[in-house]
């Protein structure tokens, strides 16, 4: 499933896309926004996959919101005006509708967005009780398929197009998604305790407040992992 938001300061518009949405097996309509600056926290929070956005918003506009994000979703613009395009696709913008746009038009920019999370995560995503006793995980990187050894991760840190995994041995990149990763390491060693970081349970040295020290590396816990994280540690008291 591809996990989306809507953003339309037009009901009507905003209503049409939530319609189509809900005529695609593999999209998932998380929430719908009036406005892009609602959308912020959210995303921050959330696992969003892809942003439906218009342009000319009140307070902040489509492309100001694509363009203040740090960890940037896949986005589809949905526009009146064929202006915003170039400035779209310099966003790294999948597709741009133009409305009125028909609900072909609408499958044909999903189907593109699908294609490209396609490319970045393997297409078996193993149950984690597959995972549970793997010693080693196949990383591509660099145009290469690296053997990692699972004792050697320290922490797995997302960002914008690709993630990085911290190792004993030195960083390794990848076009992985931070999910797929979370889904293909060993449940019971791993954690995600933000929504850009996973880490080995074995490699933490300390917890302070709402940080995880690694070595010298410092984590942030962030709310909406806290539990989760405090459950599965199960300090002594």
């Amino acid at each position: 499933m591809i996990r989306c938001i809507a953003i339309d300061d037009n009901a009507h518009d905003l209503e049409i896309i939530e319609n189509n949405i809900a005529k695609v097996p593999f999209l998932e309509l998380l929430k719908t926004f009036d406005n892009a600056f609602n959308a912020i926290e959210f995303i921050d929070k959330e696992e969003v996959d892809l942003i439906f956005t218009d342009v000319e918003m009140p307070v902040l506009t489509g492309l100001e919101f694509l363009g203040s994000l740090r960890h940037r979703p896949h986005s589809i613009i949905v526009s009146e005006q064929e202006r915003y395009a170039v400035d779209a696709f310099n966003l790294e913008a999948v597709d741009y509708l133009l409305k009125p746009f028909s609900f072909e038009r609408f499958l044909k920019a999903v189907n593109k967005v699908r294609e490209q999370i396609r490319l970045h995560v393997p297409a078996h995503m193993p149950a984690q009780s597959e995972t549970q006793n793997r010693d080693f995980i196949f990383i591509k990187s660099d145009y290469k398929t690296i053997r990692i050894s699972v004792d050697d991760v320290l922490f797995i840190e997302g960002l914008k197009d690709y993630v990085k995994l911290h190792t004993t041995d030195k960083p390794v990149l990848s076009l992985l998604s931070l999910r797929a990763l979370e889904l293909g390491l060993p449940a019971d060693r791993f954690i995600r305790v933000h929504r850009s970081y996973i880490v080995a349970l074995n490699k933490i040295d300390i917890i302070e407040k709402s940080r995880i020290r690694i070595g010298q590396h410092s984590i942030t816990i962030s709310d909406m992992y806290r539990d989760a994280f405090l459950k599965k540690i199960q300090p002594l008291k």
